[in-house]
């Protein structure tokens, strides 16, 4: 009941015989809403009674069960439309719960209805919302490396935000909205990198760099909290790792005594860091984080009412940098044999 997917792991074939099978075995079934789910503390499971396999594991036979029931609720038509990797988050999130596929459906289903209403604002389209050239000016982000396993590390310089500057710019919608394309632009990425490695890997590794937060920061609170509100519902088991560097030292404090509240499960998943270097680095090590430092381009120059594809890559290598333009040396570009960084 499986099929080689794009990432080489095994996953429940897109239609055809999977469905089939599925609606024969559960067709007539009702229909679960998240209305209808019983609340958590009553089918919530141990978590030592739930063996998380691995992303890149192929799907075992209750996974697979799991996912036919999905397929028979969501019809052929929005089963063949449903992406692998999104799939996995909520057939895996939800394995905790007695009502393990009634849970996976009704919020995987709210997921959907959510993702058509904000491809229907734009947000999840091709082209990204207004502004966004002076959004990423203001809050920098992006990935940064990968860890042992080929997960990507991603990046957000929370600290230094200035938050008068993006809170005087952009209200609130348009704040949400930039916030959900950088999540599907990271989504995009995991998925491309997946492909690449030819492994499933739906997580990343988020990396939050506190340097310079000031108590101006806070103001951000309530609207990133409406963010994660979004995120943890939509893209579940998406994060693999949580790091927070350069931390203040209330932040630390705060965690170390909101951590006993905290699922064992997740709270294995954070790590809150001050500013040692020392103690950055050896976490990173730890979690075999290995960084990619250069740059990567990739667009049009524009030179009047011309416009020429424009790339490049450029990475260190040892003392040096090494890259190339265009196609390089071989095709229609340059080679980068060589190169330092001077700071001003």
């Amino acid at each position: 009941a499986g099929e080689l997917s794009m990432d080489g792991a095994a996953a429940p074939a897109k239609g055809g015989a999977f469905f089939a099978a599925a609606t024969t075995k559960y067709g007539g079934t009702p229909k679960p809403t998240t209305e209808s789910l019983r609340p958590e503390k009553e089918v919530a499971l141990k978590r030592e009674d739930v063996v998380a396999p691995e992303e890149w594991d192929p799907f075992t036979e209750a996974e697979l069960e799991v996912a036919a029931q999905i397929a028979t609720w969501l019809g052929a038509d929005e089963w063949d439309r449903l992406p692998l990797d999104i799939l996995a988050c909520f057939v895996r999130g939800y394995a905790y719960r007695t009502d393990w596929a009634d849970a996976a459906f009704a919020y995987l289903h709210r997921q959907i209805i959510w993702r058509y209403e904000e491809m229907r604002c734009g947000v999840l389209l091709d082209a990204p919302p207004p502004e966004r050239q002076r959004w990423e000016s203001l809050l920098q982000a992006g990935p940064i490396g990968f860890d042992r396993h080929g997960h990507v590390v991603y990046l957000e310089r929370t600290g230094a935000i200035p938050t008068k500057d993006l809170l005087g710019e952009f209200d609130e919608e348009t704040f949400l909205k930039h916030l959900t394309f950088s999540r599907e632009a990271l989504r995009a990425y995991t998925t491309a990198n997946c492909a690449e490695r030819k492994k499933r890997l739906y997580k990343a590794i988020a990396v939050l760099d506190l340097k310079g937060f000031r108590m101006e920061h806070l103001k951000l609170m309530d609207l990133i909290k409406k963010a994660n509100a979004v995120f943890a519902w939509h893209y579940p088991e998406s994060i693999f790792k949580f790091v927070v560097i350069n931390a203040p030292f209330i932040f630390s404090s705060a965690w170390k005594m909101a951590k006993a509240f905290v699922l064992p499960i997740t709270a294995a998943k954070v790590h809150i860091i001050g500013s040692s270097e020392k103690e950055i680095r050896r976490t990173f090590d730890e979690l075999g984080i290995t960084l990619r430092e250069g740059i990567s381009l990739d667009g049009n120059c524009r030179v009047g009412v011309f416009s020429q594809k424009m790339s490049a890559t450029i990475s260190r290598k040892g003392k040096t940098y090494t890259g190339k333009f265009l196609d390089g040396a071989k095709g229609e570009g340059l080679d980068v044999v060589s190169g330092r960084v001077e700071r001003d």
